[in-house]
């Protein structure tokens, strides 16, 4: 019989975990951010106040490298709705660039998923 109390009401499914995280970019090389689950969302800011700086985001080192990201000038932010298991970032030249990342991570673990690169047969990466 409910009593009407929390411990008779039934247990959500948790089927997300938040995600977080800031940092600074200060040198030229591609900062990989690897999950340990698959993204749901997530959301990229450049989140410098002081200075005008590009922060490139993309899936691949060798992508955000080239031709492959989103640029986001300061201020600006994207939000992917996709499942990754990991995400490039690179600033333009000049100064440090400053980033925020938020989001969801799924339950899917990221171990289960091939890396994206041309040697596991995509294109373009």
């Amino acid at each position: 019989m409910a009593t009407g109390f929390a411990a008779d009401q039934p247990k959500p499914k948790v089927d997300k975990v938040p995600f977080a995280q800031t940092g600074t970019i200060s040198d030229t090389n591609v900062l990989t951010v690897t999950f340990l689950n698959m993204t749901d969302h997530i959301t990229v800011r450049n989140a410098n106040t002081a200075t005008t700086s590009t922060l490139k985001v993309g899936f691949t080192a060798t992508g955000v490298a080239a031709a492959a990201y989103v640029a986001l000038n300061t201020g600006e932010s994207i939000t992917l709705d996709v499942r990754s298991k990991q995400i490039c970032l690179l600033k333009s030249a000049g100064s440090s660039v400053v980033y925020s990342i938020t989001g969801a991570l799924s339950r899917l673990e990221s171990q289960d998923y091939p890396d994206i690169t041309t040697a596991n047969g995509f294109e373009k990466v």
